[in-house]
């Protein structure tokens, strides 16, 4: 059974602001990711019922 043990994005690609990575031999909640784009759109309108866990920096190398 294979396993995502970590994420990378690649900083020369543009990806949208919310996206799904598919892992056929497991689900998790982690499955969806959010950008800080729309993260902060979220938070400005004060939307609720969300978590948001942050999975990779692109600010950091």
């Amino acid at each position: 059974m294979e396993r995502i043990s970590r994420f990378a994005f690649r900083k020369d690609v543009e990806y949208p602001a919310i996206f799904k990575v598919k892992n056929k031999y497991e689900r998790w909640p982690r499955d969806i990711f959010a950008d800080d784009r729309l993260i902060r759109r979220l938070e400005e309108n004060a939307l609720t019922g969300y978590e948001t866990e942050e999975v990779w920096d692109s600010e950091r190398e």
